[in-house]
């Protein structure tokens, strides 16, 4: 006997087709609109950077198309401008203070009253000066406080650290004065001493500074903060590193490459994880995009928990929430 197999499947109409085709093109329509949203890395080199880049991928490369941007010795206001116009991204993140100060000046020489791009500024000195000077910015800050430096050396070194000495320029003066709120809390004490270096020069103004942290204020331990024209090479060479030598005490900076034995310089640093920094620069991202690529005002993050402890004596790093 011949057997009739009937389909138990709902045969679909060419209507239900039509809406299932227009719920698709919909769906992907979506996808496409954010994986085509440009967004620009404008940064310096080295491997921190890549780190940071790389953090920041992981998390958006489903929805952006990221191009990167090296800025470079010579990098003009025009180069910039030519890899704007080109891409005409939605956002920029700005990776350091030659980063920041490039696109500063790109925007105050830009004509065009439109929105500029949402603006993500990180791993730069002072950012929240930064993006006071910036249309539609926001920032996550880079710099860990003395206080947490100073008392996590305590803890790994097991060293009194009562008197913590800060050389630092005007720009640092609100920094340097919450930092001291923190750390008596913690029953450290701040010596800080303002100097003016600055584009030349400086050498002997700055060996003076350290002379009376070390000599008359009898510091436990010094702070070096992360600001370029301090840390320029012949001020390293000429003042930080006769004076550290000579008195030998101990040193938290906050660069990971000054944590090299070799040097004579740092002898200990807390940083940032970078990667995790890319991943938390994603989420600002997103905030300006659902927000339609606009930040309603200017605002700085403290940088997410995770940070990599270097101790130079031993050559170890260890990652650690706090």
């Amino acid at each position: 006997m011949e057997m009739i197999h009937r389909s138990h499947h709902r045969r679909e109409t060419p209507l239900s087709r039509a809406v299932r085709g227009i719920a698709m093109s919909i769906a992907l329509s979506c996808i496409t609109a954010w994986a085509s949203d440009a967004l620009l890395v404008i940064r310096g080199a080295g491997q921190a950077f890549d780190e940071f880049v790389a953090g920041l991928r992981g998390e958006l490369a489903q929805e952006c198309a990221i191009s990167e941007w090296t800025v470079r010795q010579g990098s003009t206001v025009p180069d910039l401008e030519k890899r704007l116009q080109s891409l005409h991204p939605k956002a920029v993140v700005l990776l350091d203070n030659n980063a920041i100060n490039l696109y500063q000046r790109c925007c105050a020489a830009r004509k065009d009253t439109t929105l500029p791009p949402a603006a993500i500024v990180c791993m730069g000195v002072m950012v929240d000066r930064a993006i006071a000077q910036l249309p539609n910015a926001s920032a996550i800050a880079y710099e860990i406080p003395p206080v947490t430096s100073a008392v996590n050396l305590r803890t790994v070194m097991g060293t009194p650290i009562n008197r913590l000495g800060i050389v630092y320029r005007a720009g640092m003066r609100n920094f340097v004065e919450r930092s001291a709120v923190l750390c008596r809390k913690e029953n450290i004490e701040i010596e800080p001493v303002e100097i003016s270096v600055r584009y030349l020069g400086g050498a002997a103004e700055l060996r003076s500074a350290l002379y009376t942290l070390f000599s008359n204020k009898h510091i436990d331990a010094l702070w070096a903060p992360n600001d370029i024209q301090i840390l320029r090479p012949d001020l390293i060479r000429e003042a930080w590193l006769p004076m550290i030598d000579k008195f030998k005490k101990p040193v938290i900076v906050g660069v990971g490459p000054l944590v090299d034995p070799d040097m004579g310089f740092g002898t200990f640093s807390v940083l940032p994880d970078h990667t995790a920094l890319g991943a938390q620069a994603a989420d600002l991202v997103r905030q300006a995009r659902d927000n339609g690529w606009k930040f309603p005002a200017p605002a700085v993050e403290q940088p997410n928990p995770a940070v990599i402890f270097v101790l130079s004596v031993h050559l170890f790093r260890y990652r650690i929430l706090f």
